[in-house]
């Protein structure tokens, strides 16, 4: 086993931590103040406190990021979009739990989703640009999705990977997952609370007309 040493960001500086309650974007630094490149993002590094507002708005990280330690970014209020660099090539758990991201680029380095990554956020939209092969325990749950289309790859998903989402109504609330080519190579099973690559074209809910009220 080899161990690599990246240069790694580790949170703010005190001046940084004053300025970060009034910001409305974290870019994170390409270079510390040595002119080094930054390549890393340790475990906790900006993680808030469970309760508290935290980090607020959105959140940029640079190209040339390895990694991101685990729960680097928990228990915030960062929102929008994450595009995650394509020089990623991994992350911790748990690393986005609890804040208020709506839509996740997953890059092509990253082969496995790690548990709980994204759990307790407003996911409405995920793209994987890659070849994702494993999907961990509770990684999406507690979130707003729909639909999610997953790469051909995929072989495993995990337990409550996604646990109390929105769901499509034309499948009785439960989440859609749709292989790239539609055909579930890897025979990925339906659960209790998502369906994989329906073969029917589902149905809205019912609608019981006798509880309308005339304001309605």
């Amino acid at each position: 086993e080899t161990t690599v040493n990246l240069n790694a960001v580790a949170g703010f500086s005190e001046a940084g931590l004053k300025k970060s309650k009034t910001l409305k974007k974290l870019v994170l630094p390409s270079k510390d103040t040595k002119g080094k490149k930054v390549e890393a993002v340790t475990d906790v590094a900006f993680m808030g406190k469970y309760g508290e507002k935290g980090i607020t708005g959105d959140l940029s990280i640079p190209e040339g990021y390895k990694y991101i330690g685990q729960m680097a970014f928990a228990f915030n209020n960062i929102s929008g979009e994450i595009k995650l660099p394509d020089s990623l090539l991994g992350l911790g758990e748990a690393v986005f739990f609890r804040n208020e991201i709506t839509s996740l680029i997953v890059p092509k380095g990253i082969t496995e989703i790690p548990a709980v990554l994204m759990r307790g956020n407003k996911l409405n939209k995920v793209e994987f640009k890659g070849d994702i092969e494993a999907i961990s325990d509770l990684a999406f749950a507690e979130n707003n999705l729909e639909e999610i289309i997953v790469p051909d790859s995929l072989k495993t998903i995990g337990k409550q990977a996604f646990e109390t989402n929105t769901g499509s109504d034309a499948y009785n609330g439960k989440l859609v997952i749709r292989t790239k080519s539609g055909k579930n190579p890897n025979k990925l099973k339906d659960k209790e609370n998502y369906i994989v690559d329906p073969k029917n074209p589902g149905q809205g809910p019912t609608i019981d007309y006798t509880k309308w009220t005339q304001e309605d």
